[in-house]
């Protein structure tokens, strides 16, 4: 370790140079281990690492303790010395796939994709047709442009497990490059049919089907995209998968915690939140996700108590303000929102998400001007911002300013979105109030095509009778 560590933080097995055990030294043709810097990880993650390192020291021309080193080392990024373990194993046992498998995955994540390459091909070698190592080989050589072998190893691994959803979606991925639309498409909703749905995917999709011409189907799978953006492609790679076990990371649990939350599994995602604290107990983050979700329970005093203990880890966190100016605003608890996402703000003035919030608090506390203020401010730094539009518009009309509130309502109709429809149609009532009935109904015309398209009835047959209430009026107005 660097003699800048201090004592308690150093592995010994790995100073420079490494004297292990005399007699035992490695052969000079195996690389030296590296120095681990391990003055910042979590204590357990320095634990589980000091427990592996203490194996090498042991057995340090052990093939298998080598390269459970490096395991260890991926599992929590840091790959450059993962590599020199992996490069160690694969020397010491030519004959393991695992090896230089494991180390294609390290230097190809490296950026040194050649080097990850031929470390692919040798795991091939030693076991021909795994498609793990084909379509990580595969994926390395799209990202250099190398087509035809890239494209011999998709289909090879396909017309052999054709129930691989990775597989049709690298491939999707390769025809998608080459222009190869129609094909691209199907190889896209195959991977989500075997897959499920992953926000990747759809995200694919919807970026085809709008080069293909088709904008209707584009803005279908972008809604979805928005709908499950945190849900992913999932893999067959039983040797990364024994990379994830060995990770001790409270960020896998809090995007674990966040995918159960948003399928209405709180309980779930609570205990999962318990096992991110477990491996982190300093995150005041993880207690601003109980916030949220005890929060969706109405459990208030579970929420509150672990604002509190939140606070005593790191009182200037400031999404942790905003998750209780959240809590408080569910409860109806207006003025105490209020000053929640103030707190939010004094710690970064720039928190847009948290002075929107504040806007709509002092919008129901009866502060409707002061709101105004907050969503002008919140705009100037970012003119895109759809709630802010959105509340700004609407204070906007209610005080007769029809102009500018239909310039910001206009903003707000991109990306469409579920609530696009209704968004469209009260902008078509406030072309109606500014007098402009033409524009009124061009756009209730949009809203009910686009809420029809949506498979929403109830709001179609709503926005029809707006329609047939201000085509009389226009009909009148004509004669």
């Amino acid at each position: 370790m660097n003699s800048h560590f201090p004592r308690d933080l150093r592995v010994s097995a790995f100073a420079l140079g490494l004297a292990l055990l005399g007699a035992c030294e490695p052969a000079p043709d195996i690389p030296p281990l590296p120095d681990l810097e391990l003055e910042y990880a979590l204590p357990m993650v320095r634990e589980q690492i000091e427990t592996y390192v203490q194996r090498v020291e042991t057995e340090p021309e052990n093939a298998n303790s080598n390269g459970h080193l490096g395991m260890v080392l991926q599992a929590h990024n840091k790959l450059r010395e993962s590599a020199v373990l992996y490069d160690r194993a694969q020397i010491l046992d030519p004959t393991s796939f695992a090896w230089p498998y494991y180390l294609g995955s390290a230097l190809a994540v490296l950026g040194e994709r050649q080097q990850a390459q031929e470390a692919f091909r040798r795991a091939i070698d030693l076991r021909p047709g795994n498609h793990d190592a084909q379509l990580a080989l595969a994926r390395l050589l799209l990202s250099d442009d190398d087509i035809a072998e890239s494209r011999d190893l998709f289909e090879e691994v396909i017309q052999q497990s054709p129930e691989r959803a990775d597989a049709h979606f690298g491939y999707a991925t390769l025809l998608d490059r080459i222009d190869e639309l129609d094909r691209a498409i199907r190889h896209y909703q195959r991977a989500l049919e075997l897959n499920g749905p992953f926000g990747e995917g759809y995200q694919a999709l919807g970026k085809v089907y709008l080069r293909a011409g088709d904008a209707a189907k584009s803005d279908e799978m972008f809604a979805n995209y928005r709908k499950h953006q945190d849900t992913f492609l999932k893999s067959d790679d039983s040797l990364a998968a024994e990379i994830n076990r060995l990770r001790i990371d409270d960020r896998r649990h809090v995007a674990n915690a966040k995918r159960l939350a948003q399928k209405g599994r709180y309980d779930d995602a609570i205990a999962e939140l318990d096992k991110g604290l477990q491996s982190n107990p300093h995150s005041a983050d993880i207690h601003r996700w109980f916030v949220e979700f005890h929060s969706e329970l109405e459990e208030w005093e579970k929420a509150e108590s672990h604002y509190r203990q939140g606070m005593e880890i790191d009182p200037n966190w400031k999404r942790l303000h905003l998750s209780f100016g959240n809590m408080l605003f569910a409860q109806k608890r207006y003025e105490d929102a209020v000053k929640a996402f103030e707190r939010a703000l004094a710690i970064d003035p720039g928190f847009n998400l948290a002075r929107v919030n504040l806007g709509v608090a002092l919008e129901w506390h009866g502060e409707a001007d002061r709101a105004a203020d907050h969503y002008r401010q919140a705009l100037a730094s970012d003119p895109t911002l759809k709630r802010a539009n959105h509340r700004l518009a609407r204070y906007l009309a209610a005080r007769g300013a029809y102009s500018e509130a239909i310039e910001h309502m206009e903003r707000t109709l991109e990306p469409i979105d579920e609530q696009t429809p209704r968004t469209m149609r009260m902008l078509g009532q406030i072309h109606m109030l500014n007098k402009n009935l033409p524009k009124a109904i061009a756009m209730l015309e949009r809203a009910k095509e686009l809420a029809t398209r949506m498979d929403d009835s109830q709001l179609a047959e709503m926005i029809d009778e707006d329609l047939w209430v201000l085509t009389q009026a226009h009909d009148a107005g004509r004669q």
